[in-house]
């Protein structure tokens, strides 16, 4: 609170308590900010190239009460968030380390996206904010679906969102244990209703689990590193070109009627 040059030199008293250089600032007019940022630069370790080459940042996102954060902490075997059964337990984006066949994932807890009509306290609107831009930084963001609710217009939304923000995906159907009656077909069907609606998801790996068992969870680990190599191929041009001339080609003949020579002939 700085703001007037006379109290300004009163930083002076600081030197006394023998912790370095004070800076004066005043955080409404941001005077003195500006060195006070070049100053935190100065002191920011060197970044080593290629020290982040092994870090894959997942995202782990889905509607409220999904199970995102029981996901989390079965992954990680321990419990490092907090689980209630009240929908919105978690508020911000939490961040938790995972080392896992010498990659190093991260693995972001979000708070649970609901769409932005029902989204009324200020809270959980920044919660959403948040959780928005941490799809956007993801490598690969990890949808979770309630199976007993099944896959709602608001998953295919937040599946969208991912898939147009880039990311890699994986959809996780949650609480699979609790489904009765479920058969062989059951996953399958589900799928390509799901595909049907939104055919990008034809390329998007499924996997059911309970979070509460453990069953299958350290398949998405298999599957989330899957991912993350597959988003890094680059497809030759020549390779883009080829595929595209065959597209074009078939097009061009399907749409050309075939006409007899015989028929050309009378009609000329």
């Amino acid at each position: 609170k700085l703001d007037e040059l006379a109290l300004r030199d009163a930083r002076h008293a600081f030197h006394e308590l023998g912790l370095g250089e004070p800076f004066p600032v005043s955080a409404q007019s941001g005077q003195g900010t500006g060195d006070l940022l070049d100053e935190l630069v100065l002191r920011l370790p060197e970044h080593e190239d290629g020290e982040e080459i092994d870090r894959i940042r997942v995202a782990v996102v889905g509607r409220p009460n999904a199970g995102k954060s029981s996901l989390v902490n079965k992954l990680l075997g321990e419990e490092r968030l907090v689980v209630t059964p009240i929908a919105g337990t978690t508020r911000d984006a939490i961040d938790s380390d995972l080392s896992y066949h010498g990659k190093t994932l991260t693995f972001v807890d979000t708070a649970g996206l609901r769409r932005h009509a029902k989204v009324d306290e200020a809270l959980e609107f920044y919660s959403t904010m948040r959780t928005e831009r941490a799809i956007e930084r993801a490598d690969v963001c990890v949808l979770v679906v309630d199976a007993e609710r099944g896959m709602h217009n608001q998953d295919l939304r937040i599946a969208t969102r991912a898939w147009d923000a880039g990311c890699g995906l994986v959809i996780v159907v949650n609480k699979w244990d609790l489904i009765p009656d479920k058969d062989a077909n059951t996953a399958k069907r589900g799928e390509e209703q799901l595909t049907a609606k939104a055919p990008f998801l034809e390329f998007v790996p499924f996997i059911y689990t309970s979070a509460l068992s453990g069953q299958r969870v350290r398949n998405v680990l298999d599957l989330v590193l899957q991912v993350a190599a597959e988003r890094l191929v680059r497809i030759p041009t020549a390779r883009v070109n080829e595929v595209l001339r065959a597209l074009v080609d078939r097009n061009a003949h399907a749409r050309v009627p075939h006409l007899d020579a015989h028929a050309v002939a009378v009609a000329a």
